[in-house]
């Protein structure tokens, strides 16, 4: 993410909860928004300093770039997310979602009892092939990644793949694998 933050542009981070993620790319001094509709949440990234909204419409700027981090799998209508994400883009603006991705490893191998599927919570998981079917949007790229920060540390990613053989008598259910279970995508903005 810090190449993405770098160029100081306008970020809007969808689903924002407490800023993290927005305190982050102030830091490479971006100019950042925040869209949350817990009304606590937006009071505390207003007191951080971005730029609060509840929802899309409320939106007068355009965006270099807009996060969406664990926020997708919970939508039930992505088409008009991702249209309101392209109405809130500059032309070569980058959209950059972060979810569960079906087609890896761990989620083939559990199918309905991959450990991330959470109804009715986590309810659609756009697979690599949706994206690069957009119109308006072009895949930059798809990075494989995990979803818990540990699985980045081979110690740590050894020793919980360790526990959950042993807890698990050797099969495999749906807890995360130590094989990447998310992806993160990058779209870029084509068209007006």
């Amino acid at each position: 993410m810090s190449l993405v933050f770098k160029d100081k542009g306008r970020v809007l981070d969808v689903g924002c909860n407490t800023g993290e993620l927005l305190d982050f790319a102030g830091t490479f001094g971006c100019v950042t928004s925040g869209l949350e509709y817990s009304d606590d949440s937006r009071a505390v990234i207003r007191g951080k300093g971005h730029t609060p909204y509840q929802a899309f419409d409320e939106i007068s700027d355009q965006f270099e770039i807009i996060t969406a981090f664990d926020l997708i799998e919970h939508l039930y209508d992505i088409p008009t997310f991702l249209s309101n994400c392209h109405d809130k883009l500059v032309k070569g603006g980058k959209l950059i979602v972060l979810t569960g991705d079906i087609q890896s490893v761990s989620a083939r191998a559990s199918g309905a009892h991959w450990w991330y599927v959470q109804y009715p919570e986590h309810i659609v998981f756009p697979s690599r092939l949706f994206f690069e079917s957009l119109s308006n949007f072009k895949l930059e790229n798809w990075v494989p990644t995990h979803a818990a920060a540990a699985y980045n540390y081979p110690f740590y990613r050894t020793l919980l793949s360790h526990f959950k053989r042993m807890v698990t008598l050797k099969k495999y259910n749906g807890l995360p694998s130590r094989f990447p279970d998310h992806a993160l995508i990058i779209l870029m903005k084509v068209g007006d």
